[in-house]
């Protein structure tokens, strides 16, 4: 093996690592914001007229994707076709699929405990793998002796 082909082999590995590294970054970025929205609903869950938002996962990906010119391919005509979403307002929108309450208030204080859940566990699972890759990087350098 020659050190050309050495030193090409490093830079791809180095390439991919931080790709993996900037993507899970991104998405502990978007559960921190959408922790933010779900904690602003519970807050306001007596506010009369106020209108419970939401970050969508669709609109988030979306954003993501058109900054990679990422093109689908489809292999069968019974996959799903990718048509992107434009946000309204960037990636927190208002959530359409609130029930109304007679204050005009659209909080269920279920619906965002469930959500809260549900995105903590996405943010643990997501920390978690960029502890990995990390320890992973660490290991490697130390040539295997921790």
């Amino acid at each position: 093996m020659s050190v050309r082909s050495f030193r090409g082999d490093v830079i791809a590995l180095t390439d991919k690592f931080m790709q993996s590294v900037t993507s899970l970054e991104r998405g502990l970025a978007t559960a921190a914001l959408r922790n933010q929205v779900i904690a602003h609903n519970i807050a306001n869950i007596d506010t009369p007229g106020y209108q419970a938002q939401e970050v969508p996962f669709e609109q988030v990906l979306d954003a993501e994707v058109s900054k990679r010119s990422f093109q689908p391919h489809r292999t069968d005509p019974r996959h799903y076709t990718w048509e992107p979403v434009t946000p309204q307002s960037g990636p927190v929108v208002r959530n359409a699929n609130g029930v109304m309450r007679m204050d005009e208030n659209t909080v269920d204080l279920e619906h965002e405990m469930n959500e809260l859940a549900k995105n903590t566990l996405y943010y643990n699972a997501l920390s978690t793998k960029i502890t990995k890759q990390f320890s992973r990087l660490r290991l490697a350098i130390s040539g295997g002796n921790s």
